[in-house]
């Protein structure tokens, strides 16, 4: 998926609905990330010889998405228990844990954005509005439109504006139940991201080309990204999809599983947890 970068997811019959539901989540997605912004024309950049700015593997196990960054010793666990759903983030190295609700997350979002509108009719107001482009990439994104294309030959979906343009490469999954497992995830992943990583890509971008991969019932394995700006932000994310998981892979969520449940693994809220992870990551950068 395109989030988590850049220096910045109903079943059929009752009878077999448990069948399938182990199936749809037992899965995995490994993601590799590369900015091509500065190499384009670039042939080693391009023909994807070039290093990952990020590294991901999300894994899909009993009702919850594991997204682990190993180069950080983080894992995001998605819970979707339908009575409350809910992250939990886990600082492996720092025996490091937080929780946070769907809502409060989605609250914090619609916060943002209030902010963000006040501040920019407020400079509109006051004449003192700097960066155009970026003011018509917020306001597109705010109630994103694109203009969509779908070749089913090819299997290449296309969201384009002026400010944005998603290409994305997509493949059948071996069972509907995958599409609505993934995007499952990839909804939520990409509005708590938005949180920890702000960036210039919003939520409502990102959901949008997640709605039109759902009425697909595809999935996607790469994903382009290009901003339309005075200098051109471009990214691919390459997505290799496994239709089950293998022993490493539940060893390490009943590791997850037992340091979230640990006494010796400190709770803290969602803003210490900010404060001491990513504070870390941005001094280890400098």
């Amino acid at each position: 998926m395109i989030c988590r970068i850049i220096i910045s997811t109903a079943l059929t019959f009752i009878f077999s609905a448990s069948f399938v539901t182990a199936r749809a989540q037992d899965f995995e997605v490994y993601t590799r990330v590369y900015d091509e912004s500065a190499a384009a024309g670039d042939a080693k950049a391009t023909s994807g010889r070039k290093s990952p700015i990020a590294r991901s593997l999300t894994m899909f196990h009993a009702g919850k998405a594991y997204d682990y960054i190993e180069a950080i010793g983080e894992v995001v666990v998605i819970d979707f228990d339908p009575a409350m759903p809910h992250y939990m983030l886990l600082s492996t190295r720092r025996e490091l844990a937080t929780s946070v609700h769907f809502e409060e997350v989605k609250n914090t979002l619609q916060v943002a954005a209030r902010v963000a509108d006040e501040s920019i009719q407020r400079m509109e107001t006051q004449g003192e509005l700097q960066n155009p482009e970026a003011i018509g990439l917020h306001r597109f994104q705010r109630a994103p439109a694109f203009e969509e294309t779908f070749d089913a030959k090819s299997r290449r979906l296309t969201l384009s504006s002026p400010f944005l343009r998603y290409d994305v490469a997509c493949q059948e999954p071996v069972e509907p139940a995958f599409v609505d497992a993934y995007l499952r995830y990839a909804d939520a992943i990409c509005r708590l991201n938005y949180i920890l990583y702000p960036s210039l890509v919003y939520p409502e971008s990102r959901l949008a080309l997640n709605e039109a991969l759902r009425l697909r019932k595809t999935l996607p394995t790469e994903v382009r990204l290009r901003l339309n700006l005075t200098n051109p932000v471009s990214l691919r994310a390459e997505h290799k999809i496994t239709w089950k998981l293998d022993r490493t892979d539940r060893r390490n969520i009943g590791e997850w599983e037992t340091m979230l449940n640990s006494k010796r693994i400190r709770r803290v809220t969602l803003h210490e947890y900010q404060q001491e992870v990513l504070g870390a990551l941005a001094k280890n950068q400098r």
